[in-house]
């Protein structure tokens, strides 16, 4: 999960799942810098 970023996350929202979490970040103005999802290992 290393990506460089041109803008600096101010808000990271995680939504963990059953199977997956997806990670969102927000810039100082709300815009969405960084979007990914994972899979779940194991279990």
């Amino acid at each position: 999960m290393s990506r460089k970023l041109n803008a600096a996350i101010a808000v990271i929202g995680i939504d963990i799942g059953k199977n997956s979490f997806h990670l969102v970040g927000h810039d100082h103005r709300g815009a969405i810098v960084l979007r990914q999802a994972a899979l779940r290992e194991g279990a």
